[in-house]
C-alpha cells in the first residue's frame, strides 16, 4: 500500500525547490533585461553625441544622419526602464519601431490637401523629386508630378534606362531648361512660366534656369551631392555649390537631392557659407520601405522669396525618394 502522505510531502518538497529556483531564475532575466534595456539607452545617447562630433571631425558626420533615431531610441529605452517591470528590453525595442513608424508616416501628413494651392497672389509651387535612377515605373513617376501640378519641377537622377519618361514630362511643362542629354547631365528644370535663360554647369553639376513669373524673375537652380558616408567629398561639394551660387542672380531658389539631413555638418556648412533659408525638414528616403526616416530632399530659398505653404510630401511613383513639395511668393515690395 503506498503511503500518500509520503509522496504528497516529497512532490510539495519538490515543488518548494522549482519554486525557489524560479525565484532565482527571474530576478536574474529581469537583470539581464534592464542592463539590456540600459545599454541600449546609452548607445542611443552616444549615437546622437557622435553625430554632433561630425562638427570637428568629418567622418562622425554619418551619425548625424540618424539624429532623429537616435533621439526616438533613447526616448522608447527610457520609457521602457522606467515602466517595464519585465521583458524591459523588448518593450523598448517595441517602442523604437513604433516611434520610427511614426516618425516616417509623418511623411504623408497632410498630402491630401497639400497640393491645393493658397489663393494667394504671385503664388507659385516648386517640386523636387528624385526619379530613382533603376525606376522603370514611368506612369508612377508622370502620375506623381501629374497630382502635385507644381509650376516648376526638379527632376534628378534621369539616368540612360528611364530618360524616356522627360518626354512625357514635357507634354505637361512647355519649357525645360537647356541640356545636351541624359548621358552628361542627370537633373532638369521644368516650368509652366517661361525660362528666359538656362544652362547645365557641369564643373558643379547643377542645372540652373531664370524663371520669368507673373510679377518678377527668379533663379531656379537643382542640385545633386555625392552619398554618404562620403562625408569631406559632401563638404568640398556644398563649398564649390555655394562659390557657384554666389555669381547668380537673387532672388534664387536652390532644390534637389543633398544626401545629407538637416543636423548634418553638410548642411550646417553649406547654410553658412550663404544667405540661404532651409525650408524642408521631411523625411523623404527610403520611400521604398513605405516609412522614409531620413529628410535628404531639400528646398532652400534666398531673401526675396517667402514660403506659403508646405512642405509635403507626393507619392513615391515607384522611387526610393519622395517628391517634396511647397508653395511659395516673391515678397511683395513696400510701397
Amino acid at each position: 500500500m503506498i503511503d500518500t502522505t509520503e509522496v504528497t510531502k516529497v512532490a510539495l518538497n519538490d515543488v518548494a525547490k522549482v519554486s525557489k529556483t524560479n525565484d532565482v531564475l527571474i530576478p536574474q532575466a529581469k537583470r539581464r533585461e534592464w542592463v539590456t534595456a540600459a545599454l541600449m539607452l546609452c548607445l542611443c545617447i552616444a549615437g546622437f553625441i557622435a553625430g554632433r562630433l561630425g562638427l570637428i571631425w568629418p567622418t562622425f558626420d554619418v551619425f548625424s544622419h540618424l539624429s532623429v533615431q537616435f533621439l526616438l531610441g533613447a526616448f522608447a529605452f527610457a520609457i521602457a526602464l522606467y515602466f517595464a517591470r519585465r521583458f524591459t528590453t523588448t518593450i523598448g525595442l517595441i517602442l523604437f519601431v513604433l516611434f520610427c513608424a511614426g516618425y516616417g508616416a509623418s511623411a504623408y501628413q497632410g498630402t491630401k490637401r497639400a497640393f491645393l494651392k493658397p489663393e494667394t497672389e504671385g503664388a507659385f509651387s516648386v517640386l523636387t523629386y528624385n526619379i530613382f535612377k533603376n525606376n522603370r515605373n514611368f506612369d508612377g513617376i508622370v502620375k506623381s508630378i501629374k497630382d502635385a501640378d507644381a509650376d516648376i519641377v526638379f527632376i534628378i537622377e534621369v539616368v540612360k534606362g528611364n530618360e524616356n519618361v522627360l518626354k512625357s514630362i514635357e507634354q505637361l511643362y512647355p519649357h525645360k531648361s537647356r541640356c545636351e542629354g541624359w548621358a552628361t547631365c542627370r537633373h532638369y528644370v521644368f516650368s509652366r512660366f517661361p525660362i528666359v535663360a538656362s544652362k547645365f554647369d557641369y564643373n558643379n553639376n547643377i542645372a540652373q534656369a531664370r524663371i520669368a513669373l507673373s510679377n518678377g524673375e527668379v533663379t531656379v537652380v537643382g542640385a545633386h551631392l555625392t552619398r554618404f558616408p562620403k562625408t569631406r567629398l559632401q563638404l568640398e561639394q556644398a563649398l564649390q555649390l555655394s562659390k557657384a551660387l554666389e555669381k547668380l542672380p537673387t532672388p534664387l531658389i536652390l532644390a534637389g537631392d543633398f544626401n545629407a539631413t538637416p543636423f548634418s555638418r553638410v548642411v550646417d556648412v553649406f547654410i553658412s557659407q550663404n544667405n540661404l533659408t532651409r525650408l524642408t525638414s521631411t523625411p523623404s528616403w527610403p520611400a521604398t520601405i513605405g516609412f522614409p526616416q531620413l529628410a535628404i530632399d531639400h528646398i532652400f530659398v534666398s531673401s526675396g522669396i517667402e514660403k506659403l505653404t508646405g512642405p509635403y510630401a507626393g507619392d513615391a511613383g515607384g522611387s526610393d525618394h519622395l517628391p517634396i513639395f511647397v508653395t511659395l511668393r516673391l515678397t511683395p515690395k513696400v510701397k
